[in-house]
C-alpha cells in the first residue's frame, strides 16, 4: 500500500530486502531534500508547521512557500508545532514601465516581525520612445524588531551605476513594515524597467 510521506508516495508494506528497499529510501531522502512547494496568499508564519497549526496544511523542514502577491519564496528550517522558522530566499523578478520623474515602487516585500534582510538588487533600464539606458546595483540592510515597522540600518550602498541620463535612479525604501524597491524615470521619457532582488534573511 501507498502512503503519502512529505508529499511523494512510498510504500509501507514489506520490502524486497535489496530493490524495494533502495527504491523506498530513496525516494525518502528525495522528499526530506526537496520538500513540498505550497503558494499562500502571503508569507509562512510560525504557525505554518508540521501540525498543521495554521490551517494551511502540513509543512515540513526544508518546506517550500511561495507567496503568489511578492512572489517571494521562503523555506522551513525547523517545522516545530507553532514554532516554526522559515527563511527567504530565491531570486526574484519585477518588471515596470514609467512615464516620467515620479519615483515609483516596481517591488514590494513584506518583512515579517523580530527578523533581518540582508537585500541586493539589480536594476536594469531602457528608454522606448528615444534613446537611453541605465543599470543599478543597491544593497541594503533592513530589520523589524517587538511589532515595529522596517527599519532601514544605516546607508543604502550603490554598489554600480551605469546611465546614459543622470536623472534616473533606483533606491531602496523603508515603509510600514514593507520593503519598497523604487526606480525614478525622466520627465517626457517613457523607460522600461526590470529587476531581480536575492535576499538573505534571518528570524
Amino acid at each position: 500500500m501507498l502512503v503519502d510521506y512529505k508529499g511523494l508516495q512510498v510504500s509501507d508494506l514489506p520490502l524486497h530486502p535489496d530493490i524495494d528497499a533502495l527504491v523506498d529510501n530513496n525516494m525518502r531522502e528525495l522528499a526530506d531534500r526537496v520538500g513540498p512547494v505550497v503558494e499562500l496568499g502571503g508569507d509562512p508564519t510560525i504557525n505554518d508547521d508540521s501540525g498543521n497549526t495554521s490551517g494551511n496544511g502540513t509543512f515540513y523542514k526544508w518546506s517550500k512557500v511561495r507567496n503568489n502577491f511578492t512572489g517571494q519564496f521562503w523555506t522551513c528550517t525547523d517545522d516545530t508545532p507553532g514554532a516554526s522558522v522559515w527563511c527567504a530566499n530565491g531570486l526574484i523578478g519585477s518588471i515596470l514601465t514609467t512615464v516620467g520623474n515620479a519615483q515609483t515602487t516596481i517591488a514590494t516585500i513584506a518583512v515579517p516581525d523580530d527578523t533581518v534582510f540582508d537585500i541586493e538588487v539589480h536594476f536594469v533600464a531602457r528608454r522606448t520612445d528615444a534613446p537611453g539606458r541605465a543599470a543599478y546595483t543597491r544593497r541594503a540592510l533592513f530589520y523589524r524588531e517587538a511589532g515595529g515597522g522596517v527599519v532601514r540600518e544605516k546607508q543604502i550602498d550603490s554598489v554600480y551605476t551605469r546611465e546614459s541620463s543622470g536623472s534616473w535612479n533606483a533606491t531602496l525604501v523603508a515603509s510600514g513594515d514593507d520593503i519598497l524597491i523604487q526606480v525614478k524615470g525622466q520627465n517626457g521619457a517613457t523607460i522600461n524597467w526590470h529587476c531581480k532582488h536575492t535576499i538573505n534573511s534571518l528570524r
